[in-house]
């Protein structure tokens, strides 16, 4: 009676437990100039994605709003935008069955003055809590994200995450200590840059460029890699056997859309579709981010010159990943 007793207070012990490691969650990425949803079935206690149920990527331009304004100040227009489209993706989220969801805000509300003011707004009006987190924390859930993408030990790992404002490379050190660098030359901030550089007031895209605006962007780039990525990741990543993963819409659409039937490219590759693109207008490019398809292309190559990193592995990843099982 007692064996019988012991068996089904253990039965029940254990459903509890898969009760409470099994969740249905959503996770919002609300960066410089995209929002990402994703809804997945998750194993919180194991840390892992058992099936992902729907994912959206709708464009919110914050870090352009931003540069309109030498204040800082996300404007009325964008803010209104903004709440519209959380309003859309959380309906969405709760009708595939999430019983939470996480959402986040990064570089695009890091650089913005009255970011308060629009979480706040967030909150008042949908009732969805937004934390804008710091790019450290932001490097961390990346870091989670990317190992979706392999099978290797999480010491042989380095995740490179580019996004609108900000980019993070991130990896473990001999102790197993999380290391990172935090950059804000990203996507958006390196093709304003080259605009500034090459470009009158008020174009919008830098396309088509010349061969010599290609080789100085390059330098710029390769530079900046040098010059600011610690030598300790350096390191890591010329170590044998390890795996550089690249997350974000750079990575997974930027320069994934040249590879649509692989998971990897090369610096080879990337060399190659830049000497055969960088003279196109926006009108011959078939992106849906025309104005900075050619620079993301430098931009990369640039950091894996200077890193000498000889290929990336990349999926459909963001920090949505790193948010479900976090």
């Amino acid at each position: 009676m007692n064996k019988m007793f012991l068996f089904v207070l253990l039965s029940l012990s254990l459903n509890a437990l898969s009760a409470d490691c099994l969740k249905t969650r959503a996770s919002l990425d609300i960066g410089s100039g995209t929002t990402k949803l994703k809804v997945a079935k998750v194993n919180l206690c194991e840390k892992k994605i058992i099936e992902m149920l729907f994912e959206r990527d709708v464009q919110v331009s914050y870090k352009k709003d931003l540069g309109k304004n030498p204040d800082k100040f996300l404007s009325d227009k964008i803010m209104e935008d903004g709440v519209k489209v959380l309003s859309l993706l959380k309906d969405q989220a709760l009708s595939y069955g999430a019983e939470e969801i996480i959402a986040v805000a990064t570089a695009g509300f890091r650089e913005a003055r009255n970011a308060q003011v629009m979480v706040d707004k967030i909150q008042k009006e949908i009732s969805l809590s937004v934390r804008v987190i710091s790019q450290q924390e932001e490097a961390q859930i990346g870091f989670l994200a990317g190992l979706s993408l392999t099978k290797k030990s999480k010491n042989k790992v380095v995740v490179w995450d580019i996004g609108g404002g900000s980019m993070q490379i991130t990896a473990l050190d001999s102790e197993s200590k999380m290391m990172s660098f935090e950059g804000e030359l990203a996507s958006i901030s390196f093709k304003d840059f080259i605009i500034g550089q090459f470009r009158e007031l008020g174009v919008k895209s830098p396309n088509p460029f010349t061969a010599y605006e290609v080789v100085f962007s390059l330098a710029v780039a390769r530079n900046h890699a040098t010059r600011y990525v610690p030598n300790e990741i350096k390191q890591k990543i010329t170590e044998p056997g390890v795996e550089v993963i690249g997350i974000g819409g750079v990575h997974s659409s930027s320069l994934g859309d040249h590879f649509p039937q692989k998971t990897s490219y090369t610096y080879g590759e990337v060399n190659r579709i830049l000497s055969d693109t960088y003279r196109l207008s926006d009108d011959q490019i078939f992106s849906k981010y025309k104005d900075s398809a050619i620079s993301n292309l430098i931009l990369v190559l640039g950091y894996m010159q200077a890193l000498h990193i000889k290929s990336v592995t990349f999926g459909n990843v963001n920090l949505g990943e790193g948010l479900l099982i976090k």
